[in-house]
């Protein structure tokens, strides 16, 4: 069955789009078709868009400055029972609330072309490129490397991380197998490696396969596997010697603030091999 999702954008809609394919890119979902509304200014627009949503089943995703048109896309998909999700309206909120002043509303301010709007698409991009894995041929271009066994929100992180610019890839840690040897060959002052309490992980992980047959849950969720899963990848990380940064009660807004540290040239604590590991059949890593 094939699914739809609008995204509806007062401007081009490029960066909602890159934000919701690194999002799609956590799901086993196929069949999903993307396509953006871009321009979407007035209420007319929005009324057509949601009104086809119903029709088609369609999912509608939104990045509208305007807060007036925001209100028109929740009250108009509410009526016509349409999931729909605000990306910039608590972003929004949260600014004004904290900059002490009202948003001005303009059209397309998300898509400021200046050097730091390229940067940011171009960040997102390479996330939805790198993200699980993807893109190791091409690693050493990485702003910052995320390494870390499966739900440590290494994904979420990224994003996070890319629409503050930075090109950010992440690697997962397989139970029992070598780190891939692309991670040795980068800068290693770049790596980064997340790691979660064994109790929180499983706990997040039935959340997320609540859904799934009891058999596809079973090696996933299981306490004592868990276990030996956070104990490889804690080895494997003190043997590189990267910094390790612990999500099990960190927001994502702390634990952004301290990977960039750790990962750019602000001061931080790491051991006099910091660039050097003792990991067999990976070569040297870049010194």
């Amino acid at each position: 069955m094939e699914r739809k999702i609008f995204v509806v954008s007062d401007a081009t809609g490029a960066t909602a789009e890159h934000v919701l394919q690194a999002a799609l890119a956590q799901f086993e979902a196929e069949n999903v078709e993307i396509e953006r509304r871009p321009q979407t200014r007035t209420i007319e627009q929005i009324r057509q868009v949601i009104d086809e949503a119903r029709e088609s089943g369609a999912m509608v995703v939104h990045t509208m400055a305007s807060t007036g048109l925001r209100r028109e896309i929740y009250l108009r998909a509410t009526e016509r029972s349409v999931r729909s999700v605000d990306l910039l309206g608590n972003v929004l909120s949260d600014l004004s609330t904290f900059l002490g002043a009202p948003p001005g509303g303009v059209p397309g301010g998300l898509h400021r072309f200046d050097e730091n709007y390229y940067r940011r698409t171009d960040a997102l991009a390479f996330v939805v490129k790198h993200d699980d894995g993807l893109g190791l041929e091409d690693l050493g271009r990485a702003d910052i490397v995320l390494v870390g066994i499966s739900r440590t929100s290494k994904t979420p992180l990224s994003i996070y991380l890319a629409v503050r610019g930075y090109f950010v890839a992440n690697v997962p840690i397989l139970n029992g197998v070598e780190p891939r040897p692309e991670l040795f060959k980068i800068d290693q002052r770049r790596v980064v490696a997340l790691r979660m309490d064994p109790i929180r992980l499983r706990h997040i992980r039935e959340q997320r396969l609540k859904s799934f047959p009891e058999d596809a849950r079973q090696s996933y969720t299981d306490a004592r596997m868990i276990q030996q899963e956070v104990a490889y990848a804690d080895d494997i990380f003190r043997r590189a010697s990267w910094p390790v940064v612990d999500m099990s009660l960190k927001s994502l807004e702390e634990v952004a603030i301290e990977v960039i540290s750790l990962a750019t040239d602000l001061p931080y604590v790491r051991t006099p091999d910091a660039l050097r590991c003792s990991l067999p059949a990976t070569g040297d890593p870049a010194k």
